[in-house]
């Protein structure tokens, strides 16, 4: 175990070098991804650490897509899209706190909570950065009432497709690795759209202007993937874990 946490310690040092050299994460941003990453590769060896670089990196390159346009529309991303702390431990303390759990009582529906986790988290972060360009309007959750592209809570089409992409990528990169059994294809896309659908409607009927809003929403994403993945596992009694 101690082994596995060296490795993982000297590939998170060695990626977040790389995302710092490549502008997407702050010197602050890259300590917690270290951390958590660490903690992740520790728990659930390279299979469980890929869930995390998949969500990095997509959404890495969703934050930089057409960056100027956002920015000049007041939705991009602050220094440059560099991730920092707050947003890096919004979107990975769940699954992080999972690899913790995993420690302290192994099992295997560890490995499917982290993995909706990420899900949800990804399928959030496409929504929320490929929406709001090519989503001609934009809808209230409940009432289908016209809102403007980018309203907090706000659902289109395109935002959902594009979060739909995310969470298929995070499900196809958890299957081929084995960490979790093929009826994941399914079922983790499912969690990570109802978790982000869950988070439009809290973003539309309980609006905060909290400096904190997006990153508690982050968490709640994430942790409401977790436990969606898990709960549709059970419902349809899948083996949705590997072997």
């Amino acid at each position: 175990m101690s082994e596995q946490f060296a490795w993982g310690f000297a590939v998170n040092i060695l990626a977040a070098l790389a995302a710092y050299a490549a502008r997407t994460v702050s010197v602050p941003g890259a300590a917690i991804g270290v951390a958590f990453g660490t903690l992740l590769y520790g728990a659930f060896s390279f299979r469980g650490w890929l869930q995390l670089l998949v969500f990095f990196a997509l959404g890495s390159i969703a934050t930089r897509f057409r960056y100027g346009e956002k920015t000049a529309r007041g939705l991009g991303e602050a220094r440059g899209g560099a991730r920092g702390a707050r947003k890096a431990a919004a979107k990975c303390a769940i699954p992080a706190a999972l690899a913790a759990g995993m420690l302290y009582r192994p099992g295997d529906a560890w490995q499917l909570a982290v993995a909706g986790a990420f899900a949800a988290a990804l399928a959030d972060t496409m929504g929320s950065e490929f929406g709001p360009l090519y989503a001609r309007r934009a809808r209230h959750p409940f009432t289908a009432r016209a809102l403007a592209p980018g309203t907090p809570g706000a659902i289109s089409l395109a935002g959902t497709l594009a979060g739909l992409a995310g969470a298929g990528a995070c499900a196809a990169a958890a299957v081929a690795s084995g960490f979790v059994q093929p009826a994941g294809l399914w079922l983790l896309p499912c969690a990570a759209l109802a978790a982000s659908y869950l988070e439009s409607v809290a973003g539309v009927m309980s609006p905060s202007r909290s400096p904190w809003r997006s990153e508690v929403r982050n968490l709640a994403t994430s942790a409401l993937g977790a436990l969606l993945a898990l709960v549709l596992a059970r419902l349809f009694d899948l083996q949705a874990v590997r072997a």
